[in-house]
């Protein structure tokens, strides 16, 4: 074949490729973190906060003094709902980590209470707050995993 001639930019095309698929899981680390702290927004503190989010009537074992001068109340979340925020520790605590090696992004607290919330324990039932995050961004996942490559 006269007066043809072929470029190849495979190292060019695998270097866009990798940074921009990085790019991408670092964003997802991060709408799925944003996620699960919006889903963590149900104070757990206060009677105003159960009236606003139509938590009642509360039963006596649900509901505990807390000091001896204010009359502020916990309300502590039911089997299967997100935590309700008591400290807002476990809001605050939420990190992702991209994982190079593996091509994944971990999603989690270093706190020892929130595994036990999200899987439940022998005595108490699970209170999933990651899986419910993830789960309401898996569209936007996917569009984010799976938008076209920029024009270089």
């Amino acid at each position: 074949m006269a007066g043809v001639s072929f470029t190849w930019h495979g190292d060019q095309f695998n270097a866009l490729l990798v940074s921009e698929m990085q790019k991408r899981l670092k964003t997802v680390g991060e709408v799925v973190k944003s996620e699960i702290v919006k889903s963590m927004d149900i104070s757990g503190r206060s009677i105003t906060a159960a009236a606003k989010h139509g938590i009642g009537p509360i039963r006596s074992k649900e509901r505990m003094k807390v000091g001896k001068k204010k009359r502020v109340y916990i309300f502590r979340s039911r089997p299967g709902e997100v935590p309700h925020v008591q400290t807002a520790m476990l809001r605050r605590s939420m990190q992702w980590e991209f994982q190079r090696s593996s091509w994944s992004v971990r999603i989690g607290s270093p706190l020892k209470y929130a595994r036990p919330l999200e899987l439940g324990t022998r005595k108490m039932a699970p209170r999933p707050f990651i899986r419910r995050g993830l789960i309401a961004c898996l569209p936007r996942i996917q569009k984010i995993l799976t938008a076209p490559l920029p024009q270089r």
